[in-house]
C-alpha cells in the first residue's frame, strides 16, 4: 500500500513510501495521550502544533452552546 510519511520538523512535508497491507488493514491508530487533556475532554497544545500544518491557519472560532 502506498503511504504518506511525514517529514520531521516544524515545517510540514511528506514523502511517499510503502507499507505492507497486512500492517494497516483492519487497524486503528489512536491519538497519543499527550494530545488529549487530563480530563479526557479536549485537545492539548501539542495536538494543535501537530495538526496546524494539516488544517492551516487561522483556526476557526467555534461557539459553545
Amino acid at each position: 500500500m502506498v503511504s504518506l510519511e511525514r517529514d520531521p520538523g516544524p515545517v510540514y512535508g511528506v514523502r511517499t513510501g510503502t507499507t505492507p497491507l497486512e500492517v494497516v488493514a483492519n487497524q486503528q491508530k489512536r491519538l497519543p495521550d499527550e494530545f488529549i487533556t487530563a480530563d479526557g475532554n479536549g485537545l492539548t497544545e501539542a495536538f494543535t502544533r501537530y495538526a496546524m500544518p494539516l488544517i492551516g491557519e487561522p483556526l476557526p472560532d467555534f461557539e459553545r452552546i
